[in-house]
């Protein structure tokens, strides 16, 4: 999880912050085909996962990473799973640029890029490993079974940890 975060850490402060998600979609809208109608319904409720589970932890509107860590520990695993589900199904969504209910590699080239993953062949090993069938395409249950895994283990070595490209 420390990856995400320093990968979600756009502006390199060491602290997360609002504007590290607005930075994060503003990324990802300029890499990506996304329309203006979705771009906007997709942005609210990114931000909302901020302003309901973070901003209330935060110091000044910033978060560290052990404070965002504690947020995410002190919720029940109940509450836990529910918010992951919520906001991966968002991630897919918002991956999913041309709609048609699986992500393509390019797709997946677009959101890893929005975190900073710049090298092809990291990303086409990450898309290679939530590509459980070999299709070349990430279905919905190929996604959110890496997202669960991500979220909800530590164990480093695992492939879902590869969701948001290689460990950092």
């Amino acid at each position: 999880m420390r990856s995400f975060i320093s990968r979600l850490d756009l502006d390199g402060d060491g602290q997360l912050t609002r504007t590290d998600y607005e930075m994060l979609l503003d990324r990802y809208l300029k890499l990506g085909k996304i329309d203006e109608l979705r771009a906007k319904q997709v942005t609210r409720k990114i931000l909302s996962i901020w302003d309901i589970y973070f901003n209330t932890a935060s110091t000044n509107g910033k978060i560290s990473t052990d404070e965002w860590l504690a947020v995410i520990k002190r919720h029940s695993v109940f509450v836990y799973f529910r918010v992951v589900v919520e906001f991966m199904n968002l991630f897919f969504d918002l991956i999913d640029t041309n709609g048609d209910g699986v992500i393509q590699k390019d797709e997946y080239a677009f959101f890893l890029k929005a975190f900073r993953v710049e090298n092809e062949a990291d990303i086409t090993a990450s898309f290679k490993i939530l590509d459980k069938d070999g299709d070349g395409k990430i279905d919905h249950t190929e996604f959110m079974n890496a997202a669960v895994e991500f979220w909800l283990t530590d164990d480093e070595s695992l492939p879902s940890k590869l969701l948001f490209g290689p460990l950092i």
